[in-house]
């Protein structure tokens, strides 16, 4: 989305493409925990957030050239862009709700197989196993919700929060922003 709220439609590798899947390294860690060396699962959460952090970075440019072509005869507002919108969405829905989710899953798995472990029956590999599995199986299950999860929360907090600043106090009404033209409060 532009940063008044026309809807873009290229291609953008780092959502669209197979970049994305960066963002959910951390959630590779947490299923590989108990296969990795002992800084494994926080250098996994350092791959994710440097793709947040890139991510964020690349939006607020974007939107920011976007803001200075469209708004040629006025000063930019500091606000005017969606770097704000997608570092709290990113950080939410690639790194956060889907870690804690990973690891809750691979916690659960530990625990049940801990009820049940009787060593004759069980080997340490089967128990590093199986939770491993069940966490990499849960990632494919839990993206489109949380993703859309954190979108449901956003549209009722955060966003409607930068469009009144945009709209009111950054002068975006004046400037006649097609994001202000539909909002309504």
């Amino acid at each position: 989305m532009s940063f008044d709220g026309e809807e873009k439609t290229e291609y953008d590798p780092l959502r669209d493409g197979p970049l994305r899947y960066l963002g959910y390294a951390n959630e590779l860690g947490e299923a590989f925990a108990a296969w990795l060396f002992p800084g494994g699962v926080p250098l996994s959460y350092a791959v994710a957030i440097s793709y947040v952090l890139f991510d964020t970075y690349d939006k607020w440019q974007k939107t920011e050239a976007d803001a200075r072509l469209k708004l040629t005869t006025r000063a930019l507002p500091d606000a005017v862009d969606r770097g704000l919108d997608t570092l709290v969405w990113q950080l939410i829905a690639s790194v956060a709700a889907p870690g804690y989710t990973i690891h809750t899953v691979v916690a659960a798995a530990n625990w049940l197989l801990q009820l049940v472990e009787d060593p004759d029956i069980f080997l340490s590999t089967f128990n590093k196993s199986v939770p491993t599995a069940l966490g990499l199986l849960a990632i494919p299950f839990i993206v489109h919700p949380i993703d859309g999860a954190v979108h449901a929360v956003l549209n009722a907090t955060l966003r409607p929060a930068m469009r009144r600043y945009i709209c009111r106090e950054a002068g975006g009404a004046q400037a006649g922003l097609a994001i202000c033209e539909r909002c309504q409060d």
